[in-house]
């Protein structure tokens, strides 16, 4: 009697082990239960009862060496250790991925350079150009979008920071709203939003303004065939819904899709590329005196506000410029550095470099377009951004005989930091400013740059 007690309390204390085993060994369903990542266990509970630490900030933001990515499709917190001791802890929210599981199948469709999975959102391939005003954009752009086949998009994100100057909603074509505030171009998650329907051609989810934009009439060659449509249905939001198709399928049907951008910061590029393993990104720079000059020709501002703008100017392009540095580390073949100096000194060599790049042939024709644009003295049609015309080495440097010295050497003082890496030069003295035989270039040879 007494060893049969003992055997039946054997039994009990090794039964809820054996129930305990038997649990785990089922699979688990996915979305339920702790979330997998590459075989590490993210328990839910955990990160539902620490949200309380990153709300509260608890931790020391500078010791983590990640770029926050959030997509508003998404509502999976992942816990992640971001710096090297593992010490200090976060979470991050990861572009649209649903449901991570640990078998190869739930990876088939997911990419990664940096240890997270990332769905791949589009396998299209996307070439963006990021710039400023008055740096040779609109030139650029209208140069690439002549390859037959190409889908392009003249600033998609002008009419939005129109709305949000004037402090208005942005309305949809389902009759949704939303809120604007001047902090929206502040706002990655915002922007990140905005950009995936741009480059996934969802379209129909755009704003009615962005949509209606004039620029698309003037600028895209595929965009205006959209613009010309719905003007022709008297230009109504419904029209708008009924001509939509025309555009949506240029997008989808295009060889490559050709976004140009001035007012899109470089790190939210950066936060989507594994998302878009055939994007390709060209960061268009021109010298800051140049484009200060060309701002104030235009009334974009005065020539006493040029100081505060300098440095303003220089300082955003200071931090795209680590920005694409730490894209080309990582993407050489998909990122490049083009000097607007270098398009206008050699057009045909830079467009060659240019085609290249993007895997496009060098087109005989789209060569003769680009001479006849920067030499021959054919103007573009066109608003106040118009591209180079007649000489234009002449039209990229003629800013040394109307800018005073001074006013140069108050820009310098804000911006050399980009000129000692982009190769542009300090002059000593008023008389190097306006002798041309003193080089404004001397760009390094380097593969960043076209």
């Amino acid at each position: 009697m007494i060893v049969r007690r003992k055997r039946y309390g054997l039994v009990l204390c090794l039964l809820p082990l054996l129930l305990i085993a038997l649990f785990l060994s089922l699979p688990v369903r996915p979305g339920t239960g702790p979330v997998r990542y590459l075989g590490t266990p993210l328990a839910r509970d955990n990160i539902t009862n620490n949200n309380k630490d990153i709300n509260n900030n608890d931790y020391n933001i500078s010791d983590y060496n990640a770029i926050n990515n959030y997509d508003i499709s998404t509502d999976i917190w992942f816990y992640n250790v971001f710096n090297t001791a593992d010490r200090n802890k976060g979470y991050r929210k990861l572009n649209s991925i649903a449901n991570i599981t640990t078998t190869t199948e739930s990876l088939r469709n997911s990419h990664s350079t940096s240890g997270f999975a990332v769905r791949i959102r589009s396998h299209s391939h996307i070439v963006i150009i990021i710039s400023y005003m008055r740096s040779g954009s609109t030139l650029t752009g209208d140069i690439m979008q002549h390859f037959p086949g190409t889908f392009y998009v003249f600033e998609p994100f002008h009419a939005m920071e129109i709305r949000t100057k004037q402090n208005k909603h942005l309305v949809y074509l389902n009759g949704t709203k939303r809120s604007l505030t001047n902090a929206t171009f502040s706002d990655r998650m915002a922007l990140q939003e905005e950009l995936h329907k741009w480059l996934e051609c969802r379209l129909e989810e755009l704003d009615v303004n962005s949509l209606a934009d004039s620029f698309h009439q003037y600028y895209s060659a595929t965009m205006s065939k959209f613009s010309a449509c719905w003007q022709a249905k008297h230009r109504i939001v419904r029209s708008l819904q009924e001509c939509l198709p025309v555009a949506k399928e240029l997008c989808e049907r295009a060889h490559f899709r050709l976004f140009k951008f001035i007012r899109l910061p470089m790190d939210v590029i950066e936060s989507v590329f594994e998302s878009y393993p055939n994007l390709q990104v060209i960061h268009l720079l021109r010298d800051p005196r140049a484009v200060l000059r060309s701002q104030v020709k235009v009334n974009a501002f005065t020539l006493e506000e040029i100081p505060p703008k300098a440095r303003a100017h220089c300082a955003r392009i200071s931090t795209d410029l680590s920005s694409t540095i730490r894209l080309y580390n990582k993407y050489p073949t998909r990122t490049r550095l083009l000097l607007y100096e270098r398009l206008a000194e050699n057009p045909l060599d830079t467009s060659r470099k240019m085609f290249t790049f993007i895997g496009k042939p060098h087109d005989v024709t789209i060569l003769d377009y680009v001479y006849n644009m920067t030499q021959a003295g054919h103007r573009s049609v066109g608003l106040d951004f118009g591209v180079l015309q007649v000489n234009s080495t002449r039209t990229a440097y003629l800013w040394r005989d109307e800018l005073s010295y001074h006013t140069i050497q108050r820009i310098d003082s804000y911006c050399k930091g980009v000129y000692s890496y982009l190769g542009y030069q300090v002059f000593r003295s008023e008389r190097e400013s306006r002798d041309h035989n003193f080089p404004t270039l001397l760009s390094p040879n380097i593969s960043l740059i076209l």
